[in-house]
């Protein structure tokens, strides 16, 4: 079938190839927003199913596949030519420079059961290395060799289930046992064997007992390497750099020429844009300059996509990038002072897009640098294998969030709270995390400096199980300020001692505001009292003041959240109990 339609298509004309390649592109597009069972349908009841599949490019391929399922796709794969099969597989079974052999075992799993020549399809168009490499972890080849007597005696030291190969050379031993996923697999594999015949697997079975499987997969992956950036995908090992900082005061980079030949990219990028990137692309002076651009942002697209591992069969992601890629040009174009329509196509017309992307990038991986210096500070935790569990919600979230690759953008330190991560999306996002980050980084000097505290005090507190909450990782720096906030109300001093439950009970009374109905207000003199107390410490920089005030904030917001329903009289609940460090077992006071 294959040799007919190259026949075909090398005795059209230039004008017919062109009218079929963009009667193809058309169709393409339609049967592109079917999905499922009606994809198959329409792609197999096309007038030329054969030319219509050959034209896909890989990426489009594989997502037909994936989106119909492979199950379903047997007769698709045998439409496809082999090098189409081979730039699928060498999209979808590799992850980084390693072999995924689960995803390409689903390709055989699936495929070979009735349409062993779509399952043949699959093996021909991988390297031999790369098979080789795959069929060594599923069976053990022995070597028979001699008379019919050695051969049956070398058979009966094979400890597993083996089968032997018609032309008596070979036992294949499958060392899984029976209940084993891997005896599946081993299985199906040698379902394939034996479907089309041994003389394909003879290579495959002398090379299994003589080949180093780090050589193998390296080979295969230099192999595969080679293909994919021929096809204009780049290798993650060379995009990953996209998200190295910019060093500081790094000259910037220049524009680069397009080549003259056509470059085929292995993603569509839209080519309108909203917002100021879209603007400025607009607003470039010639077509020549905008056609410069979006090469460059095809080229940077496709080092984020791989440096990102996005499946080039899930449009969705790609379109998630995209945004991604846009929303740090924009990020660059205010780094770089460029917040004007005009000063954004200048510096689009004179730098290159990614030295833009990097620069805003660069922004991010500045905050991602701090927040994993605070990370390392022994002095927000109690414990070794929790991490800044001292730390309360909402500042243990930011750093959460800026700990990825990309970091991200926590909502809950918005003036109207949410409980999401989201892209930053300018220079006031990374300035609020800044703020944060400032007032986290002064906690263990406010604590273990300037109140009478020590960490190697509340360590050993810790260890005589004297605490609740109950688990010494859910206590944080609000329930240490609460129960040294109590002492100093009800006692004049500033103590990190467990609380029992009266003292608790009268200190919840004494702060809240009891007029009208509950939700109470704290007592605005008690806050004001607190404040000055505290800014009045020795040693205090304005910038600590500041601090010592944004903290206070979040505890009155703790305070009021957990506690503002507390009615005179009322029993306490655990909920009350557990806002401070109290004796396991202290029983709530009776109601008054």
């Amino acid at each position: 079938m294959q040799e007919e339609l190259q026949h075909e298509q090398i005795s059209l004309t230039l004008e017919e190839k062109q009218a079929m390649m963009a009667e193809h592109a058309a169709l393409r597009e339609k049967i592109g927003r079917a999905r499922g069972s009606r994809k198959l349908r329409m792609l197999l009841d096309a007038p030329s199913p054969g030319d219509l599949v050959q034209s896909m490019p890989p990426q489009e391929l594989l997502y037909t596949i994936k989106d119909i399922g492979l199950a379903d796709s047997a007769e698709i794969v045998q439409l496809a030519d082999t090098e189409q099969i081979r730039s699928c597989l060498d999209l979808d079974c590799w992850q980084k420079d390693h072999f995924d052999k689960e995803r390409f075992t689903s390709w055989l799993f699936f495929l070979p059961a009735k349409e062993t020549d779509a399952a043949e399809k699959v093996l021909q168009s991988m390297d031999i290395e790369t098979l080789v490499f795959f069929f060594r972890d599923l069976f053990i080849v022995h070597e028979l060799e001699g008379d019919d007597a050695k051969r049956s005696s070398n058979q009966k030291e094979i400890k597993g289930e083996y089968i032997t190969t018609p032309d008596g050379f070979y036992a294949v031993e499958i060392p899984f046992e029976a209940e084993d996923t891997m005896n599946v697999i081993a299985r199906a594999a040698l379902d394939l064997f034996q479907l089309y015949g041994y003389s394909f697997c003879q290579k495959l079975f002398l090379s299994i007992q003589h080949s180093l499987p780090s050589d193998l997969e390296e080979a295969a992956y230099q192999f595969r390497r080679a293909r994919i950036q021929d096809l204009g995908f780049i290798d993650y090992f060379d995009a990953i750099g996209i998200y190295q900082p910019l060093p500081p005061k790094s000259k910037p980079m220049q524009p680069i020429e397009r080549p003259d030949e056509d470059i085929t990219l292995p993603v569509y990028v839209q080519t309108r844009f909203e917002g100021l990137f879209g603007k400025a692309i607009q607003g470039l002076p010639s077509d020549a300059l905008r056609e410069r651009v979006q090469f460059e942002l095809f080229y940077l697209t496709n080092k984020v996509l791989a440096a990102d591992q996005v499946e080039p069969a899930n449009p969705q992601a790609m379109r998630k990038v995209l945004r991604s890629v846009q929303q740090l040009l924009e990020l660059g174009f205010e780094v770089l002072g460029a917040t004007e329509e005009s000063a954004a196509t200048q510096l689009l017309a004179q730098h290159h897009v990614e030295w833009i992307f990097r620069s805003g990038y660069s922004a991010l991986a500045r905050l991602r640098k701090r927040a994993a210096r605070l990370r390392r500070n022994k002095q927000f935790s109690l414990i070794e294998d929790a991490e800044c569990s001292l730390l309360d919600s909402p500042y243990m979230e930011v750093l959460r969030g800026l700990k990825s690759l990309k970091p991200k953008f926590y909502t809950g330190i918005e003036p109207r709270p949410g409980s999401i991560y989201r892209p930053f999306r300018n220079l006031d996002d990374i300035s609020s995390v800044n703020r944060v980050l400032d007032l986290i980084a002064f906690l263990p000097t406010f604590f273990f400096q300037r109140l009478p505290f020590q960490h190697e005090e509340l360590l050993a507190i810790s260890a005589e199980d004297l605490l609740a909450p109950g688990h010494i990782e859910d206590v944080h720096f609000s329930h240490l300020f609460l129960t040294a906030l109590a002492h100093f109300m009800l006692h004049g001093t500033w103590t990190l001692r467990p609380l029992d439950a009266a003292d608790i009970e009268t200190f919840l009374q004494r702060v809240f505001v009891h007029e009208g109905q509950a939700p109470y207000d704290l007592d605005p003199a008690f806050q004001v009292q607190v404040e000055q107390a505290l800014l009045a410490i020795p040693n205090h920089t304005d910038e600590d003041r500041e601090n010592v005030k944004l903290f206070l904030d979040h505890i009155w917001q703790h305070l009021h959240e957990q506690a503002a329903f507390l009615k005179p009289g009322q029993a306490l609940e655990p909920q009350y109990l557990d806002l401070f460090l109290t004796k396991n077992n202290t029983p709530a006071p009776e109601s008054t």
